[in-house]
């Protein structure tokens, strides 16, 4: 590693973008999504770059090896091993838990993307990538480059307390009404009943 005088500054966007293109046949799309989502979680600590959660420094963060297994979908040599219901499946449990967020909804993302090796990072990142706070159960919004899930055919369960197919018992949907009325306000709530077709008091939209 070049020696840098203390104190130098470093831009974690230019650098990462150059760092990230170093490690194979990289998509595009990938490069800039990663300037965008990735260049804020930087910061300078003297004369290194450091992630503010993993407290790698921005080299170590980048290096080929790693970010292959951390993302293998945004290297253009890429074969899946999983078939299309299964990423269908997993599209699914992504958006239902950042669009409905639950102890329900949340547990399952946290069981379909954790794995010993990454430590929950895939599942942290999904969420700060949708912008969803599990601590407040507040939900968050669809990045630009990801699609709508395909919807499964049947009628499956909701984790949405207004829906018809809510998974729970009319009392628990009341319930998780009431305590998202009280942590999302009238127009959180309002959007997940518009979402199930009925108000907020349960009565069909027009």
């Amino acid at each position: 590693m070049a020696i840098r005088e203390i104190g130098q500054y470093r831009d974690a966007h230019l650098e990462l973008e150059t760092l990230v293109r170093k490690a194979g046949p990289v998509l595009e799309t990938f490069v800039q999504e990663r300037i965008r989502l990735d260049g804020p979680q930087f910061t300078q600590v003297g004369p290194d770059l450091r992630h503010k959660e993993t407290g790698q420094t921005i080299e170590e963060f980048y290096a080929p090896g790693e970010l292959r297994k951390r993302s293998p979908h945004g290297f253009a040599d890429w074969a899946p091993d999983q078939t299309h219901e299964q990423r269908d499946a997993l599209a699914g449990i992504i958006e239902n838990a950042c669009l409905h967020p639950s102890p329900a909804s949340l547990a399952a993302l946290w069981k379909a993307l954790k794995s010993d090796a990454d430590k929950g990072r895939r599942y942290y990142n999904t969420l700060r990538e949708w912008g969803v706070d599990a601590a407040k159960m507040l939900p968050g919004q669809r990045p630009g480059y990801v699609y709508p899930a395909k919807k499964s055919g049947g009628d499956g369960a909701s984790n949405n307390p207004w829906s018809p197919n809510w998974s729970g018992t009319p009392e628990a949907a009341l319930a998780e009404q009431a305590r998202i009325l009280k942590v999302m306000g009238t127009k959180g709530a309002a959007s997940m009943a518009r979402a199930a077709g009925v108000s907020v008091f349960g009565a069909k939209l027009a």
